[in-house]
């Protein structure tokens, strides 16, 4: 059965990349961090732990802006489609 996707939630599809965007960002930079720390740079320190906050916000707007036109596509030439099935319950 061939559905299409026809429109995305801005907000929600937003907020849910930016986040996958801030634990990875995070996931690297903690321990980036916490070296430049140990080497007494403070200051690359600060910027270094800021920086998943910074990629939060950038990726949330960019996001918005692509969901905006993948809907604004999709309302005139159609959405993305995909197959599906139902799933055999063994």
């Amino acid at each position: 059965m061939k559905k299409q996707i026809k429109r995305f939630s801005m907000h929600q599809t937003s907020k849910v990349v930016s986040f996958f965007y801030f634990v990875v960002t995070a996931i690297i930079c903690i321990p980036l961090g916490i070296y430049e720390l140990i080497i007494d740079e403070r200051l690359l320190a600060a910027e270094i732990f800021a920086m998943p906050f910074g990629y939060w916000g950038v990726i949330y707007v960019v996001t918005m802006g692509a969901t905006w036109l993948y809907n604004l596509i999709a309302s005139s030439f159609g959405g993305i489609e995909v197959e599906l099935e139902d799933s055999s319950k063994e």
